[in-house]
């Protein structure tokens, strides 16, 4: 009988070739529909969530798409260990009309949390999805790691990137209760293949409150820039600007400040 041909061995990288891997990216077309691949909240570098001992949740742009949710407070309803922090002294008072305290505040296993960082980057307003990618919630301590001190957890915010090998553009619409109206345009263009491009997103969403003279009303506008000189070299330039006019009112009637003032 003939002899067994051995099967070839596995091909050995030479000593002068480089297997390059980005540990600081995390990409998103890895992304199968809900199910996120990997991640930089559980260790500041690229891991696969399956691999990840820390508690962290991703939800990827399918899932924001089809719960339609708009923003990183609404995002917050199916977010695991997480809820409102409800206060009359903020949420119910007014203060949130102030742009520093836009965001809804949060508790996440009982805590203190819900710090929004965009691209890792402190940021102090409530996240529109309209030029987001990926949200990532890293529950307890693990906020440390990047210079955040906050015992609950944050949620992070990936934006948008060029894409620069094929050209694209979508628009959407939303119909919400009471008199809201959200129209978003999501456009992409290279403009040399495979080397420079550019991503331009922008949002028109309006709608009032449950009570009366109550509203919130945002227009916002964001374009991200690719430019990969070579192999070793990636830049990304980003700008966004917008204009938010809302108003929150109180949930009671009336209040008497002079009376303890005089006290």
């Amino acid at each position: 009988p003939a002899a067994p041909v051995p099967a070839p061995a596995p091909a050995v990288p030479s000593a002068d070739e480089v297997v390059v891997i980005d540990p600081f990216t995390v990409s998103t077309t890895s992304d199968k529909g809900y199910w996120a691949q990997s991640t930089l909240s559980g260790s500041r570098l690229q891991t696969n969530l399956s691999d990840v001992a820390a508690p962290v949740s991703a939800f990827t742009k399918d899932f924001l798409r089809d719960t339609m949710v708009t923003s990183t407070d609404q995002l917050a309803l199916y977010m695991p260990n997480t809820q409102y922090s409800y206060s009359e002294d903020t949420t119910n008072s007014g203060a949130q009309n102030t742009l520093n305290s836009d965001a809804h505040p949060l508790r996440m296993r009982g805590l203190n949390g819900g710090t929004t960082t965009v691209n890792f980057f402190n940021s102090s307003l409530a996240m529109d999805t309209f030029d987001i990618e990926r949200v990532e919630q890293a529950r307890g301590p693990n906020a440390v790691l990047y210079s955040i001190s906050v015992p609950g957890g944050l949620i992070n915010t990936t934006t948008k990137q060029a894409i620069l090998s094929r050209p694209f553009a979508e628009i959407g619409g939303q119909e919400r209760s009471w008199d809201g109206r959200r129209a978003t345009i999501d456009a992409n263009q290279p403009i040399v293949k495979d080397r420079l491009g550019i991503r331009f997103d922008a949002v028109d969403d309006q709608t009032d409150g449950w009570r009366n003279w109550e509203y919130n009303d945002q227009h916002r506008y964001y374009l991200n820039a690719h430019w990969t000189p070579n192999s070793k070299w990636d830049f990304h330039v980003e700008w966004e600007h917008g204009a938010v006019n809302k108003e929150t009112k109180r949930t009671y009637t009336a209040m008497d400040a002079y009376t303890p003032w005089v006290a």
